[in-house]
């Protein structure tokens, strides 16, 4: 830049420094503008003296002429004063001498945050002003005395027992930090002020003339230089501009600073400062320096997964295993180096630590079980974002194994730091450890876990053992899961003991020790103090509860399996129970933020329980509980009272309304088809349908748990025979209960006898003849069941009709009734007319003011009747009694009667609807809007509940969907005039379809078409959908063919099978139209040609009303008249 420009620049600046400021930054991040500028510094600085008193000529302001009238040189002499100017490097050494002077201000009431701000900008002045390598005197004299003073006052500190505020031990931290770095750099001229402080600031200073800028040096020359200087110790790497990097084990130290103090800062490059930790990590030489490197490495990798839906990459994913699994080998090789979670930070930029006396270990602060942790949780991020069916998660699934092992190797090293009392281990970090070794192993079969073990202790010396898993002792799966939870049992509380208890639960009910699952299930009472706990572990307790009945079904406790399994089935929302997925809400009800945290939640695949295989287990465990049930309550009033499960009883009830029932295809028919069966006494088809479901495939010993399911099926068939026919028996013999269920005549009687014992049957057993001899007049007929529900009913009405009367009247309901009297009109004994007063011959007593409670007894004349139906009134004054007005003058009542007068009175007034003789706005603009009543009424399908129904097996994809099988899956309640396909939840559907419907919207047509489906709208009636659902017609979206020649095969084909109904054609032209569009999919659009609407009057092709209002546009712009007009 040119001098003459640069000291305008100057000359027009009122706010320099804050300008500087802003080009200092700009400097140290953008190094082309550096360039440039020290450029333009060195030109400054080699003619100083010229730019001086061309600044100074410059900036003398030239005032009026003196040839204009009130000149003066008063005037012009005040002028020059006002407007003499600086140049850049005096006002640069102006706001270093501002900036020293706030921070000796803030030395003096110790505000060590100012200090620590001005500090900073300290820095960044001193940088500009330094000469051959000096910094100015001021500027050195201020850093030596703050150094001094943060002595002064941490030294004050530490004897004084009031505390600093916050922001004060803040600022005096980040002092304490970069002051030791900034005076290092200037030590000698520190030293030399620190000789002789009162001379050292006007003592002069020869400064040496500035040596000769360097010529630029291409990137490539750069390069090739930078090669030649590499050394035997350490790396050299080319950075920005073509600076040389050197890594030497002297400057680790040096390099991990700047890189811890980089992180969590915006526009950080993670992968360049791995990349420079790693070649520090092959530079570290002594034990030392290797931890640290370590340590930093893995907290940068971690730093990559940060984001929360976001999993940490494969290859830094298994570096850090290596790296964290290197550091256990390195503290192992070198015991007198620690990582401990209490060591104090260690100021080792200038020297690395040292043992000294009395000193047995080296500590150096960070955390292994939160690396460790912070790894598995990764891993379970990775897993959950993979997809499970493919080979990709099966090899990430193989990582487990040696996280398994840094696990164990963790915990020896735990336990080897917990032998010297004098290093305060926290137990919470062997806990955690311990609790991640178990969350491990207890979900997976005793075999994988024994070869997890082996292979652990194999990777570790012979010599070495384990305390708390001793390795003769933890060579079985079941005693390792016994130790690791009997020492969480000791040694923690809370969280971790009751994982460990879930833990350990779960582990005795996968391998069918059902009895020992149980008992401590009950001895925990966890399930009173669940709810207090997180949401991951009220999930484990989710999945152990699950676990335990399904023990209990392979051990064949009907009962207790249906038992457990009903708080978790019955609510029909086993995914987000048990964290395998995320339930459709019907009306969007979460949140974003819920569903984000809902899905972070779910477990990987590999945890899953199979929902399909639970669902099947707990149906059938209702079928036998619920068919016997349902046998011996009958038509009794108890039958919605007694309910075992309510869920099977809903889909029994929903099975039982089908019209037509076809052969089962998934789990749930087969279990309905079969409870239809039992119910029937047919127990051997029964059996068939259970042993035909084919997910029994899926659990362990298979023909067992079958055998077991048919003998509980027999049982239960003969006490469903027994409740149902037992009012149709005299007698029966125990032999032929026997031969009908084909059970043994001993196993047989038990069953009689057992239910007679319970009094759920009426009958003996004779032992010496083996027949059940039934009671008769026992059993409820079905009058005498329906006369106890009705009389059941109307007490209740009445005590709930007393409640309300005494809640309304409060204690006053027949307060001013009068006592009941005799006679009539005429002349008898009672009141008539003179008739004496019944109940004495003086005068009426009056009757009592009030009954009930503390106001009195009350009187036999005012007793409540039995049933109140009769005495309720309304309330005074509820209804007025309308008086009758008589007809003429004679009436009492005017003649006119109320009814107004005649002539003016009568008829000098405009009705209500007049609007002032003009034509009626209705007969003007007509009605605007009306409710069609003949519209047809259809039945709405969103495409979310149709990819559930899908994905529940209720609606088979790979088959056209006609409103048949939609009606029929249960989709929706009843059949209407139609059905009509909308786009809610379009983004859930991915399973292509073939659906034909009667409406369509456009949106539902896009998404469906866009998952590679198919949509056709077709014409239905509401007669037409019944006949579908019978099987008399068959829903076709392919046109009839016409034309004579095919009138034969139609004919032939008809004569073949039994006749069909043809659906009906639309008959009106809104619906003719409807189907014809081909943007409705209409089954109809085949008629159309190229180009032609599909409208019945307007049959012009498109194209050629596009063309038309083209030419109509194209003649009004070329219309200047028009154009002006408009």
């Amino acid at each position: 830049m040119s001098r003459f420009f640069r000291s305008g620049e100057d000359s027009s600046s009122e706010s320099s420094s804050d300008e500087e400021e802003l080009y200092s930054d700009k400097e140290e991040q953008e190094e082309k503008e550096e360039e440039s500028e020290e450029e333009d510094e060195e030109e400054e600085e080699e003619s100083d003296a010229d730019s001086d008193d061309s600044d100074d000529d410059a900036g003398k302001a030239k005032g009026a002429s003196r040839f204009l009238e009130g000149w003066s040189e008063s005037e012009e002499s005040d002028t020059e004063q006002t407007t003499k100017v600086k140049s850049a490097k005096d006002k640069r050494h102006d706001e270093l001498e501002a900036t020293i002077t706030t921070i000796t201000n803030a030395q003096k009431i110790n505000d060590w945050n100012i200090i620590s701000n001005e500090f900073d900008k300290l820095n960044r002045q001193a940088e500009k002003l330094r000469v051959a390598g000096k910094a100015p005197k001021n500027y050195v004299k201020c850093i030596a005395d703050l150094e001094d003073f943060m002595n002064e006052t941490i030294a004050k500190q530490k004897v004084s027992t009031k505390k600093m505020n916050k922001l004060n031990a803040q600022g005096l931290n980040a002092v304490k930090q970069k002051i030791k770095k900034t005076n290092k750099e200037y030590q000698p001229q520190i030293e030399e002020y620190k000789e002789d402080k009162d001379t050292y600031l006007f003592e002069s200073d020869e400064e040496e003339a500035p040596a000769p800028k360097p010529k630029k040096v291409k990137i490539a020359d750069a390069f090739t230089s930078a090669a030649d200087e590499i050394d035997d110790e350490g790396f050299a790497t080319v950075g920005k501009g073509g600076k040389t990097l050197q890594f030497t084990p002297e400057s680790i130290f040096k390099h991990l600073r700047s890189i811890m103090e980089s992180r969590g800062k915006k526009n950080t490059d993670r992968n360049e400062q791995i990349k420079i930790m790693e070649k520090l990590s092959e530079v570290a030489n002594t034990p030392y320096q290797r931890i640290r490197v370590l340590l930093t490495l893995v907290s940068t990798r971690f730093d990559l997964g940060s984001g929360a839906t976001t999993s940490m990459p494969l290859d830094h994913w298994k570096a850090a295993e290596k790296e964290i699994g290197l550091l256990l080998t390195v503290l192992d090789e070198n015991r007198d180096h620690i990582v401990i979670e209490n060591a104090e930070e260690w100021e080792d930029d200038e020297k690395p630590p040292t043992l000294e006396q009395g000193q047995k270990y080296i500590k150096v602060p960070g955390s292994i079980v939160s690396y460790i942790e912070r790894l598995d949780d990764e891993l379970t991020r990775s897993l959950q974002n993979i997809d499970p069916h493919t080979s990709e998660y099966i090899e990430r699934l193989t990582d487990e194994a040696a996280l398994y092992n840094l696990i164990f190797r963790a915990l020896l090293y735990y336990e080897m730091l917990r032998k010297d009392d004098s290093l305060e281990v926290d137990q919470d970090n062997i806990n955690r450890i311990v609790s991640r070794r178990l969350e491990h192993v207890y979900f997976k079969p005793a075999t994988v876990v024994k070869t997890l073990e082996e292979n652990s202790w194999k990777a570790v010396p012979a010599d070495v053992d384990s305390a708390i898993t001793p390795r003769a002792k933890t060579t079985e799966a079941l005693d390792l899961v016994n130790v690791l939870s009997t020492y969480l049992f000791a040694n923690s509380e809370g969280y971790h003991r009751a994982r460990a208890m879930l833990c350990q639960i779960y582990f005795l009910a996968l391998h069918d020790d059902y009895y020992k699952a149980r008992d401590m299930m009950l001895m925990s009472h966890l399930q009173d103090t669940i709810s207090t706990f997180n949401v991951m572990t009220q999930i484990l307790y989710n999945r152990t509860l699950v676990q335990v009945g399904l023990c209990a079904f392979r051990k064949g406790l009907v009962y207790d399996a249906q038992n457990t399994l009903q708080e978790i089935c019955g609510s029909g929302r086993q995914k987000e129970l048990l964290a395998q997925g995320v339930m459709i809400q019907r009306h969007n009800q979460v949140t974003p933020e819920q569903e984000r945290l809902e899905r972070q939640r779910q477990l990987p695949f590999h945890l899953h329980i199979n929902l399909e295989l639970l669902e099947c287990v707990y149906l059938t465990c209702s079928m036998l509980l619920e068919i016997p049930l349902l046998a011996q309550i009958g038509s009794s009033p108890d039958v919605k009272k007694r309910v075992i499960s309510k869920t099977y009883r809903r889909m029994l009830e929903y099975h039982e309304r089908q019209i037509f029932t076809g052969p089962p295809e998934n789990t749930r028919d087969h279990v309905m088809q079969a409870s239809k069966a039992l119910a029937a006494g047919e127990w051997k088809k029964a059996t068939e349908f259970i042993h035909a479901i084919k997910i029994w495939e899926l659990m362990p010993n298979t023909d067992d748990i079958k055998s077991m399911l048919a003998k509980q099926i027999q049982e239960e068939g003969l006490r469903t025979y027994l409740f149902t026919y037992a009012p149709f028996y005299d007698t029966l013999a125990v032999e032929t209960l026997s031969g009908m269920f084909e059970i043994e005549p001993t196993k047989a009687a038990a069953i009689v006898s057992k239910m007679i014992s319970h009094e759920e049957l009426a009958a003996a057993l004779d032992q010496v003849t083996k027949t059940v001899i039934f009671r008769k007049g026992v059993e409820l007929s079905r009058l005498q069941s329906l006369a106890l529900t009705l009389s059941d009913k109307a007490s209740s009405l009445i005590e709930s009709n007393e409640r309300t009367l005494e809640q309304r009247t409060q204690g006053t309901a027949n307060a001013f009734e009068r006592a009941p009297r005799q006679g009539g009109r005429g002349r008898g004994g009672g009141r008539g007319r003179g008739g004496a007063r019944t109940g004495g011959t003086g005068p009426r007593q009056p009757t009592t003011g009030f009954t009930g409670g503390a106001l009195g007894a009350v009187p036999l004349s005012q007793a409540r009747n039995a049933s109140i139906l009769a005495n309720l009134r309304d309330n005074k004054g509820a209804y007025n009694k309308r008086i009758r007005k008589g007809r003429g003058a004679s009436s009492g009542y005017g003649k006119t009667s109320g009814r107004g007068h005649k002539g003016q009175g009568q008829h000098g007034h405009v009705k209500p609807w007049f609007q002032g003789g003009q034509t009626p706005l209705i007969f003007k603009h007509g009605q605007m809007g009306f409710v069609n009543h003949r519209k047809e009424n259809l039945a709405e399908v969103n495409l979310d509940r149709l990819q559930f129904w899908i994905d529940a097996g209720r609606i088979d994809p790979k088959k056209p969907i006609t409103p048949k099988e939609i009606i029929k899956s249960g989709l929706i309640g009843r059949p209407k005039d139609g059905i009509k396909l909308l786009a809610r939840g379009s983004c859930n559907l991915y399973t292509p379809i073939n659906i034909m419907v009667s409406r369509a919207s456009a949106s539902a047509i896009t998404a469906v078409e866009r998952a590679g489906g198919k949509v056709t709208t077709r014409y239905y009636t509401k007669d037409s959908i019944k006949r579908l659902l019978k099987g008399e017609s068959v829903s076709s979206s392919e046109p009839l063919p016409s034309g004579p020649q095919h009138v034969k095969a139609v004919l032939e084909k008809a004569r073949e099978g039994p006749h069909k109904y043809r659906l009906p054609d639309p008959t009106s032209r809104w619906d003719i139209e409807y189907y014809r569009d081909p943007a409705h999919r209409g089954y109809l659009s085949h008629q159309l040609k190229d180009g032609e609407s599909p409208s019945l009057y307007f049959k012009v092709p498109g194209e050629q009303v596009r063309k038309k209002a083209a030419r109509s546009k194209k003649e009004e712009e070329s219309d200047p008249k028009l154009f002006e007009l408009r």
